[in-house]
């Protein structure tokens, strides 16, 4: 799970923040919008007037349903105006997911629950004469959870010299992603009980939690200029980029078993983990 979940980041970085038009794209890359120019800081002074956008426009992905129960939580507002001859320009966007996993508990008819299940198993326990004396219960909870976040921010800025076009922008990136496992994040209890003197015979009990988190940061320097030339416009663009990963994992639990028949003793354990890279 480690390794998928890495390689999922991995995915987010690249498809993150939306750097492309849906005109650009849907033309093989031929025609450019104002949304386009924003991210080549030199070209941002293209863009005529102010701009405003907004995740409201719809124009991110074409299965976006912002309206309705299929929509995936998402927001981005961004735009551009100019300031005398600097022409600054800037997006930001956050999306976040929650998956209900599969917890391994099943339900009376054998379906498995998700998410968060609990289980109760109660065994009623007779004599000889079929008279109850004492009751078996078992209770178990646990949770599975896959979620991820991500943020995205960029801010470029431009500006005109005679013939030359220049400009500088930043784009950072952050992706974090929590796994709860089942098998980490679960109470257990279980217990006989005698019902004749209302007392237990015995009962053990077991309660664990904690994530796995695993995070990224990217950030990029972009560094652009355009020159015209005659009847041709020559380009550069430049980018350096820097990459950081984080995973962690905190569990901690404790298991405790009571032994009534004979006397109170109690054996306690405590036991935790930490797992950085």
């Amino acid at each position: 799970m480690k390794y998928a979940i890495t390689i999922a980041l991995m995915l987010s970085l690249s498809f993150g923040l939306i750097t492309e038009s849906f005109r650009y794209q849907s033309t093989a890359r031929l025609w450019t919008d104002d949304y386009d120019l924003l991210f080549d800081p030199a070209r941002i002074s293209e863009i005529e007037g102010s701009r405003l956008w907004t995740s409201l426009s719809n124009f991110v992905t074409g299965s976006e349903e912002l309206f309705s129960n299929g929509s995936v939580p998402y927001f981005l507002i961004g735009g551009t105006k100019n300031f005398g001859k600097y022409y600054p320009g800037l997006v930001l966007d956050m999306s976040s997911d929650k998956d209900a996993l599969d917890t391994g508990l099943l339900d009376p008819y054998g379906n498995p629950l998700y998410g968060e299940g609990q289980t109760n198993v109660v065994e009623w326990l007779d004599d000889t004469l079929g008279v109850y004396r004492a009751k078996r219960v078992e209770t178990e909870i646990r949770q599975a959870f896959d979620k991820s976040s991500n943020q995205d921010f960029y801010i470029g800025v431009g500006t005109d010299l005679s013939s030359l076009r220049v400009g500088l922008g930043f784009m950072r990136n952050t992706s974090n992603s929590t796994f709860t496992d089942p098998n980490n994040n679960y109470t257990y209890n279980f217990y006989y009980e005698d019902i004749d003197n209302d007392s237990l015979w015995w009962q053990d009990t077991i309660n664990y939690a904690g994530d796995n988190v695993y995070g990224s940061t990217e950030n990029e320097i972009i560094l652009s200029a355009w020159s015209a030339r005659k009847k041709l416009t020559y380009g550069l663009i430049a980018r350096y980029r820097m990459l950081s990963y984080t995973d962690e994992a905190f569990i901690i639990g404790d298991e405790a078993y009571y032994d009534y028949a004979e006397h109170q003793d109690q054996d306690y354990t405590k036991a935790a983990s930490i797992d950085s890279a």
